[in-house]
C-alpha cells in the first residue's frame, strides 16, 4: 500500500488538529467545571463563614450579656452589704449614746420618775445590774434583768402584768419603722 506523501501529512495535520481541538474542549470543560465547583465552594465558604460570625456575634453577647448581669448582682450586693454595715452602725452608735445617756443627769431622773410614776401599783422593778444603784433608797423590789441594757420593766404584785418600758423595747417596737426610715434615706 502506497501513501501519499501529501495525503499523509494531511492525516497527520488533521489528526493534531482534532487532537489539539478535543485537549481544547476537555480543558475548556474541565476549566468551567473547576470554575463552578470553584463558586460552589466559595459560597460554601461564605455560608459557613456567616453562620460562623454570626454564631460568635452571639456568643460574644451571651457572654457580655452574663458579664453585665453578674456585674449588676455583684453590685447590688456590694450595695447591700454597705447599707446593711450603714444600718448597724447606726444601731451600734445608738447603743454608744445611750451607755453615755445612762451616765447624765437627765437618765437618771427620768428612772426617778418611773419609780414614782409606778411604785403604788408596783411591787417588781427589772433593771440591767448597772442601774441598780439608781433604785436604792427607792423602796421598791429589784431583779436584775441583764436582758434589759437601758431603762427598766415594771410588774405588778401578783406578777400578772409586765410593762417593759426599756429602751430595748422600745428600739426593738420602732425597729420595723426604723429600717423603713433608714433605707428609705439612704435611697436618696
Amino acid at each position: 500500500m502506497k501513501h501519499d506523501s501529501g495525503s499523509i501529512e494531511t492525516i497527520v495535520k488533521d489528526i493534531k488538529k482534532d487532537i489539539i481541538t478535543t485537549k481544547q474542549e476537555i480543558y475548556n470543560e474541565l476549566s468551567e467545571k473547576i470554575s463552578e465547583e470553584k463558586n460552589k465552594l466559595s459560597l460554601d465558604i461564605q455560608k459557613k463563614y456567616k453562620i460562623t460570625i454570626n454564631q460568635k456575634k452571639n456568643e460574644v453577647r451571651e457572654d457580655m450579656k452574663f458579664r453585665l448581669e453578674k456585674n449588676e448582682l455583684n453590685n447590688k450586693q456590694l450595695i447591700l452589704k454597705v447599707k446593711q454595715e450603714l444600718y448597724q452602725g447606726f444601731f451600734s452608735e445608738l447603743y454608744e449614746r445611750l451607755e453615755k445617756f445612762r451616765k447624765t443627769k437627765e437618765y437618771k431622773e427620768l428612772i426617778k420618775k418611773i419609780i414614782n410614776n409606778f411604785s403604788k401599783d408596783s411591787i417588781f422593778f427589772y433593771c440591767n445590774k448597772k442601774d441598780e444603784s439608781l433604785f436604792k433608797d427607792k423602796n421598791v423590789n429589784v431583779i436584775i434583768d441583764n436582758s434589759i441594757s437601758y431603762g427598766c420593766a415594771v410588774e405588778d404584785k401578783n406578777m400578772s402584768k409586765r410593762i417593759d418600758i426599756s429602751f430595748d423595747e422600745i428600739i426593738n417596737k420602732k425597729k420595723k419603722e426604723f429600717s423603713k426610715r433608714f433605707f428609705s434615706l439612704i435611697e436618696k
